[in-house]
């Protein structure tokens, strides 16, 4: 099947909408594609709108909220793995477990195109992935725990202070220094 990238872009984009997901472009800082599998929308970095890669990153992200509706690495999707009772090794192969997964049914998807007959450079194996792409994936979601974590303590020191900023009792000012660990 000869097509242009700019014909399969659209394909693709219209079977993530037969699932009822909408699709956002904008100008992802760390990303090139984000699934929102709880609000049902996929953003796409607008760089790669209408090009191959573009199709692998949409199919990719499909994949994460098929997953997710699937009941699929469960532990990945509802951010368990972020827990202290995984190791960081458990973690990584969560990690890469649900994002291969990802890349195999992106890159089968594409396949029924041809497509791969002219980019080999997009057939990637386990180990390349693992070599390259598994370390930013563990920075990224790892990262976003330290980032969870570090939120909600800034939240909590500002909550406590806003409660001895206001308390006008011994019991407010006990809750704001319990809050603060004090």
């Amino acid at each position: 099947m000869s097509i242009n990238e700019k014909e399969l872009y659209s394909i693709v984009i219209d079977e993530i909408k037969s699932y009822g997901l909408k699709v956002y472009h904008k100008n992802l800082k760390d990303d090139e594609g984000l699934c929102d599998y709880k609000d049902n929308f996929i953003t796409l970095h607008t760089k790669n709108k209408y090009t191959l890669i573009g199709c692998v990153f949409a199919y990719h992200e499909l994949c994460h909220y098929l997953d997710y509706k699937k009941g699929k690495f469960v532990e990945f999707y509802n951010d368990s793995y972020l827990s202290n009772k995984y190791t960081r090794k458990e973690k990584e192969k969560m990690i890469l477990e649900a994002e291969w997964s990802c890349y195999l049914f992106a890159k089968n998807k594409l396949k029924k195109y041809g497509v791969f007959k002219n980019y080999r450079n997009l057939i990637l194996d386990k180990r390349w992935i693992k070599k390259h792409v598994l370390p930013v994936w563990v920075d990224y979601y790892l990262g976003s725990q330290k980032n969870k974590i570090n939120n909600q303590t800034l939240f909590n020191k500002n909550e406590a202070m806003s409660i001895l900023k206001d308390g006008n009792s011994i019991q407010a000012v006990k809750t704001s220094a319990e809050m603060l660990d004090l």
